[in-house]
């Protein structure tokens, strides 16, 4: 596995983190457990899909800067010159 497919899978995983986390948010209004209330639940699972919404959003901007910086440095030299 080179570092492009690598980098490529970890980039769909983190493209699915992002609705995942959304969804997370949205769905978390049926929960009403450990004696905490629906409005208690909805602000914990709010900011559980904000993060991994985040965390995704993060993850898919360093793999793309990743491999940017390596067609960069594959690219022939006076290329990307401007």
């Amino acid at each position: 596995m080179t570092m492009t497919d690598t980098a490529e899978a970890i980039h769909k995983v983190a493209s699915a983190a992002v609705p995942t986390g959304g969804a997370v948010a949205v769905g978390s209004g049926v929960v009403n457990y450990f004696g905490m209330s629906k409005d208690e639940w909805t602000l914990v699972f709010a900011g559980i899909g904000a993060l991994v919404a985040l965390l995704g959003f993060f993850v898919s901007w360093y793999y793309r800067h990743k491999e940017y910086r390596l067609a960069l440095a594959k690219a022939p030299p006076g290329l990307m010159e401007e």
